[in-house]
């Protein structure tokens, strides 16, 4: 009896460390601090633009992929030290859960702007490649290989101001699928959260089905 109770506590403490999700390869957590959470008005944000549907598979309107045992829609602030942009919740891209991560969220999402905004936040220790994909559709229109520069920790910056934003004028109009994705190589992060369609789309501009789904 104690011997199978041993061999289930031994699996279950293999389950947690297998499950941690980390900053570094070498397990790094911040300490959470005691900022207050923010809300915006989340006027204009895409379907569950600011994640506070729920986790991966527990309410999300996102389809979470991952090469490893975490999900990572989260609240942050007990690894980063920091919280979400807005609300409690947001997305996390890279990372380490045991691996380094490569994930992505995805949906399907009515295209009516011809930009996709985002906040973010970069934890980045070197120059290596990893990299961030916006797509549609399958199409990047957006890239992005973290180094140095994007070391933004403890800083939410809008990607109007810093990085550029996603032009997704193409696609406007029409209900696509959109995928923000992360590509490791030896693991790098990036928080997103409050995902923003600007620049308007005239009805006129729009096919009928789409226009319909609008009102």
């Amino acid at each position: 009896m104690f011997k199978k109770l041993g061999i289930a506590l031994a699996l279950i403490a293999m389950a947690s460390v297998a499950g941690a999700m980390t900053l570094t390869a070498d397990g790094f957590t911040a300490s959470g601090s005691a900022d207050i959470n923010w809300q915006g008005d989340r006027e204009g944000l895409i379907n569950d633009g600011s994640f506070e549907f729920g986790e991966c598979g527990a309410g999300s309107a996102w389809t979470c992929t991952t090469n490893t045992t975490c999900a990572w829609i989260v609240d942050p602030l007990p690894v980063w030290g920091y919280p979400a942009y807005d609300g409690i919740l947001c997305g996390w891209l890279g990372g380490f859960c045991g691996d380094p991560n490569s994930n992505s969220f995805c949906q399907d999402i009515l295209f009516d702007g011809s930009e996709l905004s985002w906040y973010w936040m970069g934890y980045v220790e070197a120059d290596s490649g990893n990299a961030v994909y916006v797509t549609v559709d399958g199409n990047v229109v957006w890239e992005l290989f973290l180094g140095l520069e994007h070391h933004t920790y403890g800083i939410w910056q809008n990607t109007g101001d810093t990085l550029g934003n996603a032009d997704v004028a193409a696609y406007m109009g029409g209900t696509h699928n959109l995928c923000m994705e992360f590509v490791a190589t030896d693991g790098a992060n990036m928080l997103i959260d409050y995902l923003e369609l600007m620049g308007g789309t005239a009805a006129e501009d729009m096919d009928f089905s789409s226009v319909k789904a609008l009102y």
